[in-house]
C-alpha cells in the first residue's frame, strides 16, 4: 500500500514533491523531500516448507500448505548427504496435489516455479541411508526474479531448472518427423550423365515424355533382368510314389493325398507311379480336369500359388504375389513343409529372387490426388499397375532379396502397352555378377499434389567438373489443364557458366500452388557432361494460416 500526506508523485523517475509514507508489508518509511526512491518488494521465506531437520531412512519431510495468492513464483532451495526425492506440490484446494514437479535421484539443487495455484507445499523423500546433514528453504516472492543460470563450462544435470525456448529450425526437424498432421518436408534428386549443348531435361533415361500427360493413363513396370523379380518359387521331389495320407503343405494350405479320395478339400487322389501322382496333384492345385476323380470335388482355389509339371518326378511352384500380400508391402514368405519318406521340398520356404522385388509408387490421380501403390516385379514381364496416373512423381524399391542389395536391372515405368517411359530406376554399380542400383527414380521432376502448396527453401546443383552448365528451374501451373490456353513455364531460378557444385537458399520462401509441375532444363558448354540437381521444399495442405 502507498499513501500520500500531499502532493501526487511526479512522473519523474524517483523524487516526491512532499514526504509519504510508505506501508509495504507492515513496513513503516518516511521518505524526504526531492528524495530520489528506489521501493523494494519483500518476499517470505516460509517456515512451513523450510527444515534443518535430518531424516532417517525412507522417511519423508511433508512441508504445508501455504496460501500463495499474494505472491508471484517462489524458489526451493536444498542439500542434503543423502540422494533423495524432492516433490514441489501444486494445490486448488489445500488438500490435494493436483500438479507436482518431481526431481529424483539428487542431493542438492534449486528451482523456481510461477505461482499458478492458490497453495502450495514441498516434500522430500529421503533415500535408503539416514542423513547427518539436510537444509531445505523456501521463499516465495512478490515480483518475479532473475531466472537461475548455469556457467558455460558447468554440467546440466536432471536437478537443473530449464527455459523452454523454440529454435525455429526445429519445425523443419518436426515435419521430417510427421509432427505436423499435413505437413511434410520433400525433396527430389535428379542426374543425367549425357547432357549436351542442347537444352535437355535432368532424367536419367532420355525424354520424360514433353509435354506432360493431360489424362490419367494405364501404366506397366518391368526390369531388363530376371532376378528383379517378387515372384518366390519351390521344387518338391518325388523319389517314389506317395503312400496313402501323405501332405504338403504351402503357406496356410495343406493338401493330403488319398489312396480312396473322399470329397474334402485339399484332398489328392494317389495315381498308380509318381509321374501320375504329379500330375493328379496338378489338376488338384490349380483346378484342372478330372474333378471328382483327381482331386476333391469341394476342392477350392489356391489364391498363393500355382503348379506345373517340373523336370523329371518334380513339381515346380510358383508364388502368385504379383501383389504383396504381407504388411508394409513385403512379399508373403510361404512355408513349406510335407510328410512320407517319398516326398521333400528344397527349402523350408519358397525362395524369392535376389534383386529388386517391390516398387512404391507416388503420382498423382485424374483429379490430381496423391496417390501411391506398391506392386511387385515379375522379372523381364511386365506387370500392369493398379491405378491410373496424370503425373508421376517418384518410384523407389520397396525390398530386395540381398542385405544392402538393390535393383540388378533398370526398372521401367512406361505406358502400358510398351509405350512412353515415365520413369526409371537405373543400375550402375558392378559388383560381381550382380549390377546395384540407385535405387529410385533420379527424374528432377515433381508436380504439387492437389490442396497442396509447398513452399521452395534451397536447391543444390552439381556439374561435371571438366564442363560448365547452364541450368534453369522452370514451374508451370495448371497441370490438369487439357486444352488450349494452356498455363506457360516460368523460370524460378537460373544459372549460367556454373562448374563444380553450387547450394543456393531461398532467403524467402517461393510460394508453390497446387498442380504445378516443377522441373529441370539444362545445357552444357562442351561434348556432353554430367549433371545432378536437388530441389527441397516444405509442403503443406492449407488452411487458415497457412493460405
Amino acid at each position: 500500500m502507498l499513501s500520500s500526506s500531499g502532493d501526487s508523485v511526479l512522473g519523474r523517475k524517483g523524487v516526491l514533491t512532499k514526504s509519504i509514507l510508505t506501508n509495504i508489508d507492515t513496513n513503516l518509511t518516511t521518505i524526504a523531500d526531492n528524495s530520489d526512491i528506489s521501493v523494494g518488494v519483500q518476499g517470505l521465506v516460509d517456515s512451513g516448507n523450510s527444515t534443518t531437520s535430518t531424516l532417517t531412512s525412507d522417511s519423508t519431510y511433508t512441508g504445508t500448505y501455504l496460501d500463495a495468492t499474494e505472491y508471484s513464483q517462489f524458489t526451493v532451495i536444498y542439500s542434503a548427504d543423502v540422494i533423495g526425492t524432492i516433490h514441489m506440490d501444486l494445490s486448488m484446494d489445500g488438500s490435494t496435489a493436483h500438479r507436482t514437479k518431481t526431481v529424483e535421484d539428487v542431493t542438492g539443487g534449486a528451482h523456481t516455479l510461477a505461482v499458478v495455484s492458490k497453495f502450495m507445499r514441498v516434500r522430500w523423500v529421503n533415500g535408503s541411508t539416514g542423513q547427518s546433514s539436510f537444509s531445505l528453504q523456501t521463499m516465495f516472492h512478490k515480483t518475479k526474479s532473475k531466472d537461475l543460470t548455469s556457467t558455460m563450462i558447468q554440467s546440466v544435470s536432471n536437478a537443473n531448472d530449464v527455459t523452454l525456448v523454440r529454435d525455429p529450425t526445429i519445425a523443419v526437424y518436426d515435419m521430417a518427423r510427421e509432427f505436423y498432421s499435413g505437413k511434410t518436408v520433400e525433396h527430389f534428386i535428379g542426374n543425367n550423365d549425357s547432357v549436351t549443348t542442347s537444352w535437355t531435361d535432368i532424367y536419367p533415361s532420355g525424354t520424360h515424355n514433353y509435354p506432360f500427360p493431360i489424362s490419367a493413363q494405364s501404366l506397366e513396370i518391368l526390369s531388363s533382368d530376371a532376378n528383379d523379380s517378387g515372384i518366390s518359387t519351390g521344387v518338391l521331389t518325388l523319389s517314389a510314389n506317395a503312400t496313402d495320407g501323405d501332405t504338403f503343405t504351402i503357406g496356410s494350405r495343406t493338401y493330403t493325398l488319398q489312396d480312396t479320395l473322399t470329397d474334402v478339400d485339399g484332398n489328392i487322389h494317389i495315381g498308380a507311379n509318381a509321374s501320375a501322382t504329379i500330375t493328379t496333384i496338378v489338376n488338384g492345385v490349380t483346378l484342372g480336369i478330372n474333378v471328382g476323380v483327381d482331386y476333391a470335388t469341394s476342392m477350392t482355389a489356391n489364391t498363393s500359388i500355382t503348379v506345373a509339371d517340373g523336370t523329371g518326378d518334380t513339381l515346380d511352384f510358383t508364388s502368385l504375389s504379383i501383389y504383396p500380400l504381407a504388411n508394409d508391402g513385403d512379399l508373403e514368405v510361404l512355408a513349406t513343409t510335407e510328410t512320407g519318406s517319398n516326398m521333400s521340398f528344397g527349402a523350408v520356404t519358397m525362395a524369392h529372387p535376389t534383386g529388386a522385388q517391390c516398387i512404391e509408387i507416388h503420382g498423382l490421380s485424374g483429379t490430381g490426388v496423391d496417390i501411391e501403390e506398391i506392386i511387385c516385379l515379375n522379372g523381364t514381364t511386365a506387370v500392369d499397375l493398379a491405378n491410373s496416373y496424370i503425373r508421376i512423381n517418384n518410384i523407389h524399391l520397396q525390398s530386395v532379396g540381398t542385405q544392402q542389395g538393390g535393383n540388378f536391372g533398370n526398372i521401367t515405368l512406361r505406358v502400358d502397352g510398351g509405350g512412353d517411359t515415365l520413369s526409371q530406376i537405373q543400375g550402375f554399380e558392378s559388383t560381381g555378377s550382380a549390377t546395384y542400383g540407385h535405387g529410385e527414380d533420379n527424374g528432377a521432376i515433381w508436380t504439387i499434389p492437389l490442396n497442396n502448396i509447398a513452399y521452395l527453401t534451397s536447391l543444390e546443383v552439381n556439374v561435371d567438373s571438366s564442363k560448365s552448365a547452364n541450368i534453369v528451374l522452370y514451374e508451370s501451373e495448371g497441370g490438369l489443364r487439357n486444352a488450349s490456353p494452356f498455363l506457360p513455364r516460368r523460370v524460378l531460378w537460373q544459372g549460367f557458366n556454373i562448374t563444380g557444385r553450387v547450394e543456393h537458399k531461398f532467403s524467402s520462401y517461393i510460394k508453390i500452388k497446387p498442380l504445378t509441375d516443377l522441373f529441370f532444363r539444362a545445357k552444357i558448354s562442351t561434348g556432353t557432361g554430367g549433371i545432378a540437381v536437388k530441389l527441397s521444399w516444405f509442403q503443406a495442405v492449407p488452411n487458415d494460416d497457412n493460405k
